[in-house]
């Protein structure tokens, strides 16, 4: 079989290359297959901030003085440390993901994870991730955890268009109930669908991507998408209360030299520091996930808005607590062992629903 993956693939963002990873490694280990992410580039899903492209937005400003000041931070501080790990991410991409430029010729396509439907990401619906590549007799459009963000923050029209365009999809899997639901609500045959990065445990990618411990004190990881002083200060409390020190991996571009964190790190480097971590705490959904896929006590600090997935996910696994809202944090121990059991279910759902698409 012949298989293609339309998701987000190419912006600098670790949640956006490991969940393409999960899905082509999962589905190659289960068919018979040659599975390449087909690169299509769109606005949210491209290279935009690629090192060598990101200055002249870095050091905008109506004042020549301050443009000068800004210029000189983005040489000393910020690029060398950007170049770098765009590099990294560039060669993991070339090393895991078969990227492809043929667009058509498939016996099934895959569309998505990531907000593949969220039309202010990628400046308006794109029919290529509704399967409009696909011709007649061709292969089967499958979605595959397939978002939109946060259908709730839609206007009426993007929602009445997002129904048109999800009709012609064969198979529909969404990573968000409350998604789903509304699918469902509508006349779409849609089925609620883990994010793929549960596709993988944490022994295969350990196996996969042969990723090591890194040695050193006892930390609490800080995946920090955005920046945000009250994810730095929870960081802060929770390492002082477990004799941690912090680690800090930034996910975001534009930086002040007063910021402290890792601003280099690939994707490897995310893994092993999310792997050897004693907590984490977050405002990711990525790092969200990671954290129970490598089975970490952790906290998220919900993001302003698009946070339906993640509370989608820790409500189905009972987990809703670990949400730090209004200076509430619970930080006792998860009990892994029952949630694992309601995350199996639900991977096991996931993958029946990924499985019998693929082989209708």
């Amino acid at each position: 079989m012949k298989i293609g993956i339309f998701t987000f693939h190419s912006c600098y963002n670790y949640g956006a290359v490991l969940q393409a990873f999960a899905l082509k490694s999962y589905v190659e280990g289960t068919f018979d297959s040659t599975v390449g992410v087909v690169d299509y580039k769109c606005s949210g899903n491209d290279d935009l901030l690629h090192y060598s492209k990101i200055e002249p937005s870095f050091i905008r400003s109506n004042s020549k003085l301050k443009r000068l000041g800004k210029k000189l931070v983005y040489r000393l501080f910020v690029k060398p440390a950007y170049k770098k790990k765009c590099i990294k991410f560039e060669n993991f991409k070339r090393a895991h993901l078969s990227i492809t430029d043929d667009m058509a010729g498939h016996d099934a396509v895959l569309l998505g994870s990531d907000q593949i439907w969220n039309p202010s990401i990628t400046n308006g619906y794109q029919d290529v991730y509704f399967g409009s590549s696909v011709k007649g007799g061709e292969g089967a459009r499958i979605a595959y955890a397939a978002s939109c963000g946060s259908i709730s923050e839609f206007s009426e029209e993007n929602r009445a268009e997002l129904i048109r365009l999800v009709g012609d999809v064969d198979f529909v899997g969404v990573r968000e109930s409350s998604l789903c639901d509304y699918l469902k609500a509508n006349g779409i045959n849609a089925v609620n669908t883990a994010d793929p990065t549960f596709l993988l445990s944490k022994e295969e990618y350990v196996s996969l991507l042969g990723l090591k411990p890194r040695p050193r004190k006892k930390y609490v990881l800080e995946y920090v998408l955005q920046k945000n002083d009250a994810l730095d200060e929870l960081a802060s409390t929770v390492a002082s209360e477990r004799g941690c020190e912090v680690v800090r991996i930034c996910g975001y571009v534009k930086r002040q030299p007063v910021d402290n964190g890792i601003f280099d790190a690939g994707p490897i480097d995310f893994l092993e520091l999310m792997m050897g971590a004693d907590y984490v705490v977050t405002n990711s959904f990525h790092g969200t996930a990671f954290s129970l896929i490598f089975k970490k006590n952790f906290n998220v600090l919900m993001p302003d808005s698009r946070s339906s997935r993640l509370t989608d996910l820790l409500t189905r696994l009972s987990l809703l607590n670990r949400a730090a809202t209004d200076g509430e944090v619970c930080t006792e121990d998860i009990n892994y062992s029952e949630v694992n059991l309601e995350l199996e279910k639900f991977l096991q759902e996931s993958k029946g629903f990924l499985n019998s698409s693929i082989k209708g």
